[in-house]
């Protein structure tokens, strides 16, 4: 499995795991590319074929000065 971020200053993955850093004052959409590759085995002994999909996953992370709405 490999993970491309389209801002690794604001979120990346490093060693399976999320690191997210907080823009300071406007907030950040960032899209996550996952792509899942295979011709293995499984655990079960069948081998399903092989596996090449790709996922691009959009969103965004909160400004950390952002100011809330004054209602």
């Amino acid at each position: 499995i490999t993970y491309t971020s389209s801002n690794e200053k604001v979120f990346k993955v490093v060693n399976g795991r999320a690191i997210v850093n907080r823009p300071h004052k406007r907030d950040a959409t960032v899209t996550l590319t996952v792509r899942v590759v295979s011709d293995k085995i499984a655990g079960n002994g069948y081998n399903y074929g092989k596996v090449d999909v790709t996922r691009a996953f959009r969103f965004t992370v909160p400004a950390k000065d952002k100011r809330a709405p004054s209602w």
